[in-house]
């Protein structure tokens, strides 16, 4: 994995564990609750809250997205790792299996030159015996 996908998942990570740990202590400050005076009090703390909660979800839906490409561009190193493996694999193999054909075919040379030596010597034997 390159530096800059392992310094983005730690960003992410990193990003992950704050929000993690800072929205359930967002309340803890708090001990009691003051009463507003009039309702713009209310519509307007209500306003803030709606638009904190809108900005958090969008937060987390770009944190998905981020994590969901890592997390492809991670499978797609993996299956690129995987392909190379296989490729490097199979051509072992081809070369293996060209290294037994070139033996056999030096085998076969070799037992049809001796038959075709052992032949001709048999032929001169013969050719002797005649004379």
């Amino acid at each position: 994995m390159s530096r800059l996908s392992r310094a983005t998942v730690r960003a992410v990570v990193a990003l992950a564990a704050v929000i993690g740990i800072a929205v359930p202590l967002g309340g803890c400050g708090e001990t009691s609750k003051q009463p507003t005076s009039g309702a713009s009090g209310q519509s307007g703390q209500g306003s803030e809250e709606a638009a904190e909660r809108q900005e958090e979800a969008a937060e987390a839906n770009k944190n998905r997205e981020l994590l969901s490409l890592l997390e492809a561009k991670k499978r797609e190193e993996a299956a690129a790792t995987q392909a190379r493996k296989t490729e490097k694999e199979a051509a072992a193999r081809a070369k293996k299996r060209e290294q037994r054909a070139d033996k056999e075919a030096k085998k076969r040379e070799a037992d049809a030159a001796a038959k075709a030596k052992k032949q001709e010597q048999e032929l001169k034997l013969a050719a002797q015996k005649q004379q």
